[in-house]
């Protein structure tokens, strides 16, 4: 049993299972940790209180003592001006995507939009190769997703 993601009338999709998935997603946050840690090293801006709010945010809940990364205390604990943060810097499908249930919902067009922005951003600050084919097969399928406005089903 596992994640299933699938546009309607479609062909291609995305397939891996709940452990796999989990672990993928931990590696999103510290990814898009690292892209952020990376922007404030390059420049100063009105937002790099929230900015160092996300990046605390992260290393709290990793340093916490717990086996597994908590994705839920990460994204509820993030408040609307972070969130917007994330969108300003194009990072903001980081929250589409790991603010789903893993068995049920959809991501909208407008998500899967946010989603390719976010995941072609921080692309190069994985830190797992292994699973660089799987997210290149998440960047093309929420491409194919925005070009066609297919709503993502979860399943």
């Amino acid at each position: 049993m596992g994640i299933i993601l699938k546009m309607k009338d479609e062909q291609i999709e995305i397939k891996c299972s709940y452990d796999y998935w989990l672990k993928f997603k931990i590696d999103i946050i510290k990814a898009t940790v690292k892209y952020i840690e990376e922007l404030l090293i390059l420049k100063k801006t009105i937002f790099n209180d929230d900015l160092n709010y996300i990046i605390n945010l992260y290393y709290i809940q990793a340093g916490n003592g717990e086996p597994m990364f908590s994705i839920n205390k990460f994204i509820n604990n993030m408040r609307l001006e972070h969130v917007d943060t994330l969108i300003y810097f194009g990072l903001g499908g980081v929250y589409s995507l790991l603010n789903k249930t893993d068995c049920d919902g959809y991501y909208s067009v407008g998500n899967s939009l946010d989603i390719l922005h976010t995941l072609k951003k921080i692309r190069y600050d994985f830190p797992n190769n292994d699973y660089i084919p799987f997210l290149d097969q998440l960047i093309s399928f929420f491409n194919i997703s925005y070009e066609k406005q297919k709503m993502v089903n979860i399943y």
